[in-house]
């Protein structure tokens, strides 16, 4: 049976101490075939995040998405955004 590490991170981390663990976890476990792992990082670092990633079998995954696609929402975040 796969095992799943889905990491939120809520609004903990700054961008380079998103960056750094996600180094860590993908020089530590992305190599693991039983473990999928999802990281969840604010969305200010998704990006770097995501290039940090590159070639890793780690996903990301956006905190939470707007229902609307777009409009005065302060603070939210459309999935187009994303």
């Amino acid at each position: 049976m796969k095992k799943y590490l889905i990491a939120n991170w809520k609004m903990n981390l700054t961008e380079q101490e998103s960056y750094d663990l996600a180094y860590r976890v993908k020089k530590k476990l992305s190599g693991s075939p039983e473990l999928h792992i999802i990281l969840a990082p604010s969305f200010p670092c998704l990006r770097k995040i995501s290039e940090s990633l590159k070639g890793a079998k780690i996903e990301l995954a956006a905190q939470d998405v707007a229902a609307d696609s777009k409009g005065a929402f302060t603070g939210e975040v459309s999935a187009a955004m994303l």
